[in-house]
């Protein structure tokens, strides 16, 4: 989505009487001056939110942030949860809390560069992850595949999800904060993990309902790679944290599930709580 001059990503959680729009705090912020000459960030009265699914556009708007904007207890991390109305289509989008490389990510959202497009859906833009660079108390570092993007290259994807696709879903693992330097940014960004909207959540579990979140993700990003050999012969997976909804016993009851369970083509049984023997278990191919 993209709010005012930021961006954000839909995520669906377990209801269906709201969805939330992941974004970047200071998107919903301004700069004025104090009394006594200083710059000082407040929050925006209302935002303006624009969306497309499958190249639909919808506007949502004036969004009033005292009653639907929800931010992380510490105030250094650089993130908000907007709660609105429900939106259809978004089911495809997950959390995913822990991954072993950051291969095949994608840095998303609306770029200031595209503002003056007319289709908010051509305004949309992506860029190549192309490695980890450092990570500070709270975010993490990374340079994207084209280092020589400036500042002015960059602004307008804060709030934008760094995400992972495949033909049917998306894995989003953050929310991009700011770039290394409004000067020398050298295509390197600063991104909040996953984790500290999930605190958000939890702290304020009587408003928020929770997101299902993938905690182990070897067998996604490997295994949805469209460069790694389908018939891999060993894999070690934990389904520890996957969720109840993901527990199954036959493949009939697992086929049931398929519009839940993205991994169900590749694995006959799944049980939580077990390791998973890849040899005993793979769907041959």
């Amino acid at each position: 989505v993209k709010i005012d001059d930021g961006s954000g990503i839909l995520v669906q959680p377990n209801s269906k009487d709201y969805t939330y729009i992941f974004t970047a705090k200071h998107v919903l912020q301004k700069v004025e001056n104090t009394e006594r000459g200083e710059k000082k960030s407040i929050y925006k009265d209302k935002v303006e939110i624009f969306t497309f699914i499958s190249n639909k556009e919808k506007i949502i708007h004036d969004i009033e942030l005292d009653k639907n904007c929800f931010i992380h207890e510490n105030e250094k991390v650089d993130i908000a949860i907007l709660k609105v109305a429900f939106v259809e289509g978004i089911n495809n989008i997950s959390l995913l809390d822990e991954y072993d490389s950051l291969s095949g990510f994608l840095l998303s959202g609306f770029p200031n560069r595209l503002s003056q497009v007319n289709e908010i859906h051509e305004q949309y833009s992506n860029q190549k992850i192309e490695r980890f660079v450092s990570n500070t108390d709270i975010n993490l570092r990374v340079e994207l595949n084209d280092t020589n993007l400036g500042y002015n290259k960059i602004v307008g994807y804060s709030g934008g999800g760094i995400v992972i696709e495949n033909k049917t879903n998306i894995y989003l693992i953050g929310i991009q904060s700011e770039v290394k330097s409004t000067h020398h940014a050298d295509g390197q960004i600063d991104f909040v993990p996953i984790k500290y909207f999930n605190e958000i959540i939890e702290f304020n579990s009587n408003s928020l309902s929770e997101i299902h979140t993938f905690r182990k993700s070897t067998f996604i990003l490997d295994w949805f790679n469209p460069s790694i050999e389908k018939k891999k012969k060993k894999i070690e997976v934990s389904l520890s944290s996957i969720g109840d909804r993901y527990i199954t016993y036959n493949k009939k009851e697992l086929e049931k599930l398929n519009h839940e369970v993205p991994i169900e083509k590749y694995f006959k049984y799944l049980t939580v709580g077990e390791d998973l023997d890849f040899d005993k278990y793979i769907d041959r191919l």
